[in-house]
């Protein structure tokens, strides 16, 4: 099966080891490359100090961890420390973070958890460390939406991966992932009050439906659309937000399914998007697994229950108020698509 440029991306992004926030930013580091049509990248003066530039950014607006090992610190947090006291210059800056902070991301980027020869040096290929980074065509075949729209993800994997890494260092604070139907937050509980928002939910759901729209399988923008949240099962049966039920689709598409229920068919499309959650390893693995089950035949048996729970309680004089009037109505254009990071994930 032959995937796009942007596919390949997306699951890269998403599928990480996640051990810290450096693959989501080298890959906004390219951005400026990408805008310009720039291939031979010059290690110093292009890469790191695009790369350095990311972080500086985000911790000049809310410092919060790279990488999860608590009491320790990534290049790229030190280097920005000592720019920031004024005890190194920026040429120094960029020469440690061009020496030091590269050595695994360059290597592991083209990996899928621990493939890492599948797509290796699909999109760049470095021609001498320290010296010079050339970007492929098939980085530059990638559509300026795509690229746009994995620059979000690339974005919002960060955040992310910020939040789980703040729960790590943060003991103090207990904080836990939590949600509503819009947002993606930490709760603190041990002060009620204290709330750190990471994310919207429509950003976060989006990527892990490989940018389609859940409904009708067609290409979902974050970067030019507001793409709806929606209850697969309705809110008014199940009462709760819980991420396994919630999902991203056009606004046209979600109010023509209102509260009807769909069809089996989308029930396994669920499924498939949830395990694609769970193969992320942070966020809400752990709540999915909670909520649904420990193995994927768990999850899948507990998603019919709950499936079957609210078809039982949504048939009045043995009809189901299905969506258009019909158990097998489809949406979309083609029901056996699988994107590359669901095909990663079951």
């Amino acid at each position: 099966m032959k995937f796009s440029n942007y596919e390949i991306i997306n699951a890269i992004l998403l599928h990480g080891l996640n051990s810290g926030t450096h693959k989501p930013a080298l890959f906004q580091s390219f951005e400026k490359f990408y805008k310009n049509s720039k291939s031979s990248i010059d290690w110093y003066y292009d890469l790191s100090d695009s790369y350095l530039r990311i972080y500086e950014k985000r911790f000049q607006k809310d410092r919060k961890p790279q990488q999860g090992f608590i009491h320790r610190q990534t290049v790229q947090e030190r280097v920005f420390d000592l720019l920031d006291a004024e005890k190194i210059s920026r040429d120094e800056a960029l020469h440690i973070i061009g020496k030091d902070g590269f050595n695994d991301v360059l290597k592991r980027f083209h990996s899928f958890g621990t493939d890492n020869r599948t797509f290796k040096n699909y999109f760049f290929e470095v021609v001498d460390f320290g010296k010079k980074l050339i970007l492929k065509d098939t980085f530059f075949k990638i559509s300026s939406l795509e690229f746009d729209e994995l620059i979000l993800q690339a974005k919002i994997k960060q955040t992310t991966l910020e939040g789980n890494y703040l729960i790590k260092h943060n003991t103090d604070e207990d904080f836990r992932f939590t949600n509503d139907k819009r947002k993606i937050y930490l709760q603190s509980l041990k002060h009620i009050e204290k709330r750190v928002d990471l994310t919207k939910q429509r950003e976060f759901l989006v990527p892990y439906q490989s940018n389609k729209c859940f409904y009708c399988n067609q290409f979902l923008s974050l970067s030019r659309e507001t793409p709806a949240v929606d209850h697969v099962l309705p809110y008014k049966w199940v009462l709760h937000n819980q991420e396994w039920n919630l999902v991203a689709g056009h606004k046209y598409c979600n109010d023509q399914k209102n509260e009807f229920l769909v069809g089996p068919h989308y029930i396994d499309a669920l499924f498939y998007r949830n395990e694609n959650i769970v193969g992320n390893r942070y966020l809400w693995k752990d709540k999915i697994i909670k909520h649904l089950g420990f193995s994927k035949l768990k999850r899948k048996k507990q998603l019919i229950f709950e499936y079957n729970k609210v078809k039982n309680q949504m048939t009045y004089n043995n009809k189901v108020l299905w969506w258009n009037g019909d158990k097998n109505y489809d949406l979309r254009n083609d029901p056996e698509y699988k994107s590359l990071l669901t095909i990663l994930n079951n």
